[in-house]
């Protein structure tokens, strides 16, 4: 909601000719709009996951929001992460995977809601 209301007095400023305190342009806004949508995506999705996940399996299963995120550097930006820092990473993950493996209280919605949260803070 807070966020709606922010958009509203965007709006409201750009339509009155008044650049407002932040300046913004609906061009500004247009590019930090993915931003701020997989952000939130990322907040609810967690809240969502936390509520049903004991607080080890969550943090575990989310660190392999590392491994998309050095994933997407990689494809956008070409930039290739040290063999130490994959490494690493890749024994968190496969961590996480153990421990999600070996989850007696297995819930695959809950385990969905834990995908998106790790999708969607690779992407910021």
């Amino acid at each position: 909601m807070a966020l709606l209301a922010r958009a509203r007095v965007v709006d409201f400023e750009m339509r009155g000719g008044r650049r407002g305190i932040l300046g913004l342009k609906w061009s500004t806004a247009k590019k930090v709009f993915p931003l701020t949508f997989f952000w939130m995506l990322y907040v609810q999705s967690g809240v969502i996951a936390f509520r049903h996940l004991t607080v080890p399996m969550f943090s575990a299963l989310r660190r392999s929001t590392r491994l998309v995120t050095v994933l997407g550097e990689y494809v956008a930006f070409g930039k290739v992460t040290p063999f130490a820092s994959l490494a690493a990473i890749l024994v968190m993950v496969a961590g996480s995977a153990v421990a999600g493996a070996t989850d007696p209280s297995f819930n695959a919605t809950e385990y969905a809601w834990v995908g998106v949260c790790v999708l969607s803070g690779g992407r910021l």
